[in-house]
C-alpha cells in the first residue's frame, strides 16, 4: 500500500542494518534491480487487500516512480534536483497527498534531512545523524508552524547495533522496536533511493512495545537460485499478515 511515511518515525519503516540493497552478492551476478512487486495484506476481522507496483528508473539507476497497476491515480514519485536534493510526492487519486525535499548527506551518501507537508498542511522537518560507520544513530524531528517563530523539537528517534553494526533496537518516546535474527537472511529489494538507509539483514522476529501493547511480528522469506528475495510474509501478532512477492529486471 502506499504508506509513504506522513511522519518520520515510519520513513525507514522501522528495519535493519544500513547499507545500499543495490549491491551485488558476491557469488552472483543476477541483477538486483527490481521491476514490480505485489502486496497482499489480510487483516483479521478487517478485510484483504491485494496491490501491485511497478517500479521506474532513470538513467543513472535511480528509482523515479512507484506506480500502482490496480488503483489508478495512485503512485510514488520522486524528482531528482541536482546532485545533493530530491524531492518526493506521494499521490492518492491524483492528488499530492505528502510532498518532501530531502537534502543529501555528501559524506555518508544518505539522507542528511527533509522538510514536508502534507494534505493537511501539517509540516514536519527531520534531521538525520550517522556514526562514524554511516549508520544512522538519531532522526530529531521538528514541528513548523506559522503560531511560532522557530521549529520546535517533538521527538527523537534513536537507534541501537550489536558489535557486528546490526540493528538492535529503533526507539522514541512513544514506542520500542527490538529485532531478532535467527538465520543469515540477506535484502536484495531496494524500495526508495538508495540514499535512504535500507536494511541488509533481515530479521525472523520483530516486537514492538507501544502504550503497554506488546506486538510480536514472524518473519518467513523465499530466495531465488541466484540468491534474490523473492517472497517474504510478515505475520502479526495483532491478526495482520502481510505477503510479499517481487520480481527484477
Amino acid at each position: 500500500m502506499l504508506n509513504k511515511a506522513s511522519v518520520a518515525t515510519l520513513c525507514l519503516l522501522a528495519l535493519v542494518t544500513f547499507n545500499t540493497a543495490c549491491k551485488k552478492d558476491s557469488t552472483s551476478n543476477a541483477p538486483r534491480k527490481l521491476k514490480s512487486y505485489t502486496e497482499d495484506v489480510s487483516a483479521l476481522g478487517v478485510g484483504h487487500t491485494v496491490e501491485t507496483f511497478n517500479i521506474t528508473y532513470d538513467a543513472q539507476g535511480r528509482i523515479t516512480s512507484v506506480v500502482s497497476t490496480t488503483k489508478p491515480g495512485h503512485k510514488l514519485v520522486y524528482n531528482y534536483i541536482n546532485s545533493d536534493q530530491f524531492t518526493f510526492d506521494r499521490i492518492e487519486d491524483d492528488k499530492v497527498t505528502l510532498h518532501s525535499t530531502y537534502y543529501i548527506n555528501a559524506e555518508v551518501s544518505k539522507i542528511d534531512s527533509v522538510y514536508q507537508y502534507n494534505i493537511r498542511k501539517d509540516t514536519l522537518s527531520v534531521k538525520y545523524l550517522y556514526n562514524s560507520d554511516g549508520q544512522i544513530i538519531k532522526e530529531k524531528e521538528y514541528l513548523h508552524s506559522y503560531l511560532i517563530p522557530s521549529p520546535v523539537w517533538v521527538n527523537t528517534v534513536k537507534y541501537q547495533y550489536d558489535l557486528q553494526g546490526t540493528l538492535t533496537k529503533k526507539s522514541d518516546d512513544y514506542y520500542e522496536t527490538s529485532y531478532r535474527y535467527d538465520a543469515d537472511y540477506k535484502n536484495t529489494v531496494q524500495l526508495e533511493p538508495f540514499y535512504f538507509p535500507v536494511q541488509e539483514q533481515l530479521p525472523t522476529h520483530t516486537y514492538t512495545q507501544r502504550f503497554g501493547t506488546l506486538i510480536t511480528i514472524v518473519h518467513t522469506y523465499t530466495f531465488d537460485g541466484d540468491k534474490r528475495l523473492i517472497s517474504e510474509k510478515a505475520v502479526s501478532s495483532d491478526g495482520i499478515t502481510t505477503i510479499r512477492n517481487y520480481t527484477y529486471l
